[in-house]
């Protein structure tokens, strides 16, 4: 019984792709690559092993995610194959048709009510006298107010020289973001959390993985003139396998060039900005060697 990495490999030399083709497309050293085929998986980088079969899958036409789990199976990290997924007219939320059959409702043959002018000259008279019993008792009130004491001239009451003070530094304070604790006399901004927008733009074909806050990771293939925009509360964290590949603006500010080409970059992003810059492993001085499939 043949190997799971056997199959691939005789799966792509049908197709008549070769190693160098796709290591120009994914930038992954051939050596990693007749590694994959040879079901020599130590060889390969641990941290990158998953990211390197993805994308070796996909460019010769077979499932990423069955290419890791038959990866998973031979190592012994799972016993069994996972249960597939549902149906994909499921998954876009289609449903079976209904088999019920269904009957038109009967007509109701009964002549509508009649418009009730009784009961409406009822309402009509009960609102009147309503809207006159408010009137009156308003009417009422505003005769027997006390009249307010007319300042002498050159004066101002109390509550002239208190109220609009009372109203400038509310209005002022609330122009500067900020809100007075009377009892403190103490300032506190006001102002939300500034969020993390990471927006990358692909100028060549390249792999990212994306971890943000407590999500899990997620790995991306991207292809020149793909974008995709990220947002997080606290941290984000990048590993991106072609540097040159790509465009990185953080919070509307680019961050500038990024690396060599075929250098992977890890990159650590938390609201104060880069953190953390560091190249992983070089591809480029990584040994080429010749295809020989």
């Amino acid at each position: 019984m043949k190997n799971f990495f056997q199959e691939f490999k005789e799966h792509r030399e049908k197709q008549s792709i070769t190693l160098k083709e796709i290591s120009a497309r994914t930038k992954i050293n051939v050596r990693f690559l007749q590694a994959i085929e040879e079901g020599e998986f130590d060889v390969l980088p641990e941290t990158y092993m998953r990211l390197f079969l993805r994308a070796y899958a996909v460019e010769i036409g077979i499932d990423p995610d069955e290419a890791i789990e038959k990866l998973e199976l031979y190592q012994g990290t799972i016993t069994e194959p996972r249960p597939k997924s549902e149906k994909k007219s499921k998954e876009f939320g289609d449903e079976p048709e209904s088999s019920e059959t269904h009957t038109t409702p009967p007509i109701d043959l009964k002549p509508k009510n009649k418009f009730n002018w009784k009961r409406t000259l009822i309402v009509l008279a009960v609102a009147a006298f309503a809207i006159w019993v408010i009137k009156s008792y308003v009417d009422s009130t505003s005769i027997t107010e006390t009249p307010q004491p007319v300042a002498s001239p050159g004066t101002t009451s109390q509550s002239e020289t208190t109220q609009p003070s009372e109203a400038k530094i509310s209005e002022e304070q609330f122009e500067q973001g900020t809100v007075v604790d009377e009892s403190q006399q103490s300032v506190r901004s006001t102002a939300p959390n500034q969020q993390i927008v990471l927006v990358l733009s692909a100028v060549d074909r390249t792999w990212v993985r994306v971890r943000r806050d407590t999500l899990p990771s997620q790995e991306f293939t991207f292809l020149p003139q793909d974008s995709r925009t990220w947002r997080a509360n606290e941290r984000i964290e990048i590993l991106i396998g072609n540097s040159a590949g790509v465009n990185l603006v953080l919070n509307g500010e680019p961050l500038g060039e990024l690396g060599a080409p075929n250098t992977v970059t890890n990159l650590v992003i938390n609201r104060e900005g880069v953190v953390n810059k560091r190249t992983v492993v070089s591809q480029s001085n990584t040994p080429d060697t010749t295809n020989t499939s």
